[in-house]
């Protein structure tokens, strides 16, 4: 008896360690997994696992989705481990997220774990341990490797935090953080340490220091621009693609400045030197420009076999608003612009909408302006004449933002990569499920071929598994603003209800001022009449 419980044991050790519970999205450079004492290379689409330490080298970074749709990115030079991590409808321990920065830095973004308690989130570090109630954040343990740059310095003259070219100002020891406040929650931080037996709270747009875990965290009143520079070195990896280089400065941005053809784009969490960013602004029909693009998904139950969603570029005044920006409803008047169902709008009226279920906000290359996006379970969508009552098993997803103008698409060339990350609503099916892992392909958009495609991916629930086919579509530029539908069939869809070939649509919009950022409305069906859909924003950073 005791040594078939010796090996029970032993047997339950090893399916908890090989537990996956990521996906990584992005490598630049030299990343790696130790594993069962072994160090295994991490590339596109490798699976993280329970109990795995993550290291990138020098000049190299890592991203990794985790399956409650969090965000990790890794700097270089860093070791990151993942102590105890449970999510999922079969854990009967609690879901949480318990991680160990042994040394380096990140950025993370808060997936569905940790947005309301604090318990359910922690990472451990040589001087604090951090806690979360929902937001992006990024830190870095320095250990005689930070050096202070003047913010105004480009990135190409940041090479001094790591030694190079002209000597910054070499910073003291310990750990350095923002808070960014750019994802779900009430966007806060806490520390806590030997110093400090009651938590430390930061909100958005602070900075903090701990020097040693026994001295208590301070306030910074200027942003350490080191914590958040982005690591350049070596070629990003996507997709299965790898190379390695020298340091790069990285582009400039406009209307034109990622015109040149892009294979593989830097993609990175880590995108810039930590700012003060701009305070939100409420969103209401005098800030949102004239021209702005809506897109959309609910289940229709006359096209149950079709995907079902699409969008559409309206006037500001179409769309109702609260005061903070919460849409209550809109209307599409027929005969509209845009990637919708058919190629011609038949029409749409969405009206009721009470506070959403999920929801959140993001600003395109730092413009004032604020992309929405959220999904409700309660409400009426008029569609081409269908009535639709909206309930947990038939959401909507909503997204509006301001229109990249036409003239700047136009003058566009080449290819640019765009990826979603966790900005957008989590998918939802016609059961009424909510995904538990989401891993959308890559949005190619050709500006010479006026193109778009996107990649094969998939979506999974607790009772329906789908494989993604790519699917591809072409560029309109029309009205003040530019779309695309990229539809594709051949994919898979088994589970309850849901069999037989799998169709996706991507009705996109160019959104934001320089034309670098595409909302999408994401949505699936297969034969047996199953759908799911949800609305992503696509940008070169994974968003």
């Amino acid at each position: 008896m005791r040594a078939l419980l010796l090996f029970l044991g032993l047997a339950l050790s090893l399916q908890a360690h090989s537990q996956v519970v990521g996906r990584v999205l992005l490598v630049g450079g030299d990343a790696f997994a130790v594993r069962n004492g072994q160090q295994v290379r991490l590339a596109y689409s490798s699976p993280v696992e329970f109990k795995d330490i993550l290291r990138t080298g020098p000049a190299s970074s890592l991203q990794v989705r985790f399956v409650d749709e969090g965000l990790l990115s890794l700097r270089e030079n860093t070791e990151f481990e993942i102590e105890d991590y449970r999510f999922g409808q079969q854990q009967q321990e609690g879901e949480h997220a318990f991680f160990r920065l042994l040394k380096g830095g990140f950025r993370s973004v808060t997936g569905l774990i940790g947005r309301s308690r604090n318990a359910d989130y922690r990472v451990r570090t040589p001087t604090a341990t951090i806690g979360i109630r929902g937001t992006d954040y990024a830190v870095r343990e320095c250990a005689d490797d930070c050096f202070e740059t003047p913010q105004q310095r480009s990135e190409a003259d940041s090479d001094a935090s790591r030694g190079q070219g002209a000597p910054g100002q070499k910073m003291p020891n310990g750990l350095y953080g923002s808070v960014l406040g750019l994802s779900n929650g009430t966007n806060q931080v806490t520390l806590q340490n030997n110093a400090t037996p009651q938590p430390v709270t930061f909100g958005i747009n602070q900075h903090f220091y701990v020097a040693n875990a026994n001295t208590a965290p301070q306030q910074l009143l200027q942003p350490p621009t080191f914590v958040a520079a982005k690591p350049q070195g070596k070629t990003q990896s996507a997709q299965g693609q790898q190379g390695s280089g020298g340091e790069q400065a990285s582009t400039g941005s406009g209307a034109s400045g990622d015109s040149r053809p892009q294979t593989v784009t830097d993609a990175t969490v880590v995108p810039a030197p930590v700012a003060v960013p701009t305070p939100p602004v409420l969103i209401s029909s005098t800030t949102l420009p004239n021209d702005t693009g809506v897109l959309g998904f609910w289940i229709s139950s006359s096209m149950p076999t079709n995907p079902n969603g699409g969008g559409a570029l309206i006037n500001q005044s179409a769309l109702s608003l609260t005061s903070g920006g919460v849409p209550t409803g809109f209307t599409v008047p027929a005969g509209c612009t845009g990637p919708n169902n058919s190629g011609n709008c038949n029409g749409v009226s969405v009206s009721g909408l009470a506070a959403p279920v999920q929801s959140g906000t993001g600003n395109p290359d730092g413009s004032s302006q604020v992309i929405f996006w959220g999904r409700w379970n309660s409400g009426t969508v008029i569609d081409g004449g269908q009535v639709i009552t909206l309930s947990n098993s038939n959401q909507a997803h909503l997204m509006y933002g301001p229109l990249t103008p036409a003239d700047v698409i136009a003058a566009k060339t080449g290819s640019l990569t765009l990826f979603s990350g966790v900005l957008g609503t989590t998918p939802t099916n016609n059961l009424g499920e909510v995904a538990v892992s989401t891993s959308l392909g890559s949005l190619t958009v050709n500006f010479t071929a006026r193109t778009a495609v996107m990649a094969a991916g998939s979506v999974s629930f607790a009772s329906q598994n789908w494989t993604l086919p790519a699917a591809s579509g072409n560029i309109v530029i029309q009205n003040g603003g530019a779309f695309f539908l990229a539809q594709g069939s051949g994919g898979s869809c088994g589970g309850t209800g849901c069999s037989g070939s799998a169709q996706v649509r991507a009705a996109g919009i160019f959104l934001g001022p320089v034309g670098d950022h595409v909302g999408a409305s994401v949505s699936g069906a297969s034969t047996s009449g199953a759908q799911f859909g949800a609305v992503r924003v696509f940008c070169p950073s994974g968003c």
